[in-house]
């Protein structure tokens, strides 16, 4: 089983039906590292996610990465 720890790089939603982006506000934040990152993270294997605030999410955790990065595309376009 694959846990996940992830901070503020997504917060989720209630009951774990949606994802919001993750902090942004860090003099140091760079949005194209952010959203490689995410990118990166939609190809790796994962069965939890515990964000650093809210409810784990237990099962489908890459499925997450892959709903922040989508909408941080349609977002940012």
């Amino acid at each position: 089983m694959v846990l996940w720890f992830v901070g503020d790089i997504i917060m989720m939603g209630h009951e774990c039906q949606s994802v919001d982006l993750g902090w942004n506000g860090g003099p140091d934040y760079n949005r194209v590292t952010y959203l490689e990152t995410l990118r990166k993270l939609c190809h790796l294997e994962c069965d939890c996610v515990f964000p650093g605030h809210g409810s784990p999410c237990i099962g489908g955790g890459r499925r997450f990465m892959e709903m922040a990065y989508t909408r941080a595309m349609t977002e940012w376009r």
